[in-house]
């Protein structure tokens, strides 16, 4: 079970199960970690495995009908109660790696879409190869070879073909030089026609504790959602990481 901390418009949490030494062990040892910070915890989510053998791929919630999506609706329309309007562009993040920030990104957007939001995934986490297949979408072979360029287009935007009004910028990384594109005017421009075209945009981008490119990509946001991972978040890097965003 994991769960969602709004510091909107400064960031949040939310948390997912899985093991290492100096890490939470339990949801509740996150939430009182939290609750000590005065930091809301806004919802729950389930663990979501993938059917298929890939294990590239992210579990998402494609069916209407599946049992998961009541929960991914609260996450959303609490995230929506809270930030109100003016929450129109968030940043999805974590502390680390494997604690399933792409996973709460997707399935954050897959319940924007389903409540009728026009709503658009981009992946900004530049270090890292695209999970785009786990929505069925392909991404462009020359889009890493050029990646100024593809930013540039506005065919870099795709429609997700399974679920209506959910559109994805499929990452064009690993690139060794992603400062450099999260900083160029391409991807400005792009930030600002997306939030002018789309009800929600979702920037899944690199974890904190591996790079800055989450700070760099955090101007264009309207607030932060942190990722953790009983067993796999270190309590002392994400208390650091809150008490720097509060």
């Amino acid at each position: 079970i994991g769960g969602f901390l709004g510091l909107l418009i400064g960031g949040g949490v939310i948390f997912l199960l899985g093991s290492l030494e100096g890490t939470f062990k339990t949801k509740e040892d996150i939430r009182n970690a939290l609750k000590q910070r005065e930091v809301l915890l806004l919802a729950e989510l389930p663990i979501m495995s993938v059917e298929e053998t890939d294990e590239e791929l992210v579990p998402v919630v494609l069916s209407a009908e599946s049992p998961c999506m009541e929960i991914l609706e609260k996450f959303r329309s609490n995230l929506r109660r809270i930030g109100g309007r003016k929450v129109k562009v968030v940043l999805i993040t974590s502390t680390g790696s494997l604690e399933g920030k792409t996973t709460s990104a997707y399935n954050l957007g897959i319940a924007s879409a389903r409540a009728g939001k026009r709503t658009l995934i981009i992946e900004t986490d530049l270090r890292s190869q695209s999970r785009c297949e786990s929505l069925n979408v392909n991404l462009d072979a020359d889009a890493n070879v050029e990646p100024l360029r593809y930013y540039g287009s506005s065919e870099c935007i795709r429609l997700v073909p399974d679920i209506e009004n959910l559109y994805i910028v499929p990452s064009p990384g690993p690139l060794r030089q992603s400062a450099a594109v999260l900083e160029s005017s391409e991807l400005r421009r792009l930030m600002e026609d997306a939030r002018e075209r789309f009800d929600l945009v979702i920037l899944d981008t690199n974890p904190l504790g591996l790079s800055n490119d989450a700070l760099l990509i955090h101007p264009y946001s309207d607030g932060m959602i942190m990722v953790t991972r009983p067993n796999y978040t270190q309590a002392n890097i994400l208390g650091e990481a809150i008490d720097e965003l509060v």
